[in-house]
């Protein structure tokens, strides 16, 4: 799914579990039907799994969730 991203924000934290939390919010638009405008979204992504990716705001990307809505892959549009 194509989507436009409209903000970055880096996570680094210590959970209550005491689990290190790395990653950044996404934050996307992306058309679908029913919505005037474009559906907008917050999406995780884990820099253990996305680290290396350059994500730049303003720019296009191609998202692809598993089956349960996670975010398998990401690559620029």
């Amino acid at each position: 799914m194509i989507m436009s991203i409209f903000g970055v924000r880096k996570l680094n934290f210590t959970a209550q579990d005491g689990k290190v939390v790395r990653g950044r919010s996404v934050y996307v638009g992306y058309e679908t039907n029913g919505v005037d405008g474009l559906m907008t979204e917050k999406i995780y992504l884990s820099d253990d799994i996305f680290g290396s990716i350059d994500i730049t705001v303003g720019a296009d990307y191609d998202f692809s969730f598993d089956r349960r809505g996670k975010v398998e892959a990401v690559t620029k549009a």
